[in-house]
């Protein structure tokens, strides 16, 4: 059984003194923000890949090409969402390197 405190935190095991027992939606929408953090988790990792290409274009001198912008914008947009559609496909990040870096 699934049973939500009086701070609105769920927890499993006995119900305690105060709390309920938590409804479908209460533990659905845990579940949902659970896995809305892991996919911000998992696109920060993204886009922590993508600050060091940009770096590395600003040490060799060279423009941070277009396709690199519009990919750390995406990443960037996820990690800064309150919530989103943690089923989504994550941004592809570019195919190539820029060159001279």
């Amino acid at each position: 059984m699934t049973y939500i405190n009086t701070q609105g935190q769920l927890y499993e095991g006995d119900c305690q003194p105060g709390d309920r027992e938590a409804t479908d939606a209460e533990v659905s929408g845990q579940s949902t923000a659970k896995a809305w953090v892991a996919y911000q988790a998992q696109a920060q990792i993204l886009l922590d890949a993508c600050d060091r290409v940009a770096l590395r274009c600003w040490k060799a001198g060279v423009a941070f090409p277009e396709d690199w912008q519009a990919y750390d914008k995406s990443c960037r947009a996820i990690v800064r969402a309150a919530a989103g559609d943690p089923t989504a496909a994550l941004p592809q990040q570019p195919k190539d390197y820029p060159a001279n870096t």
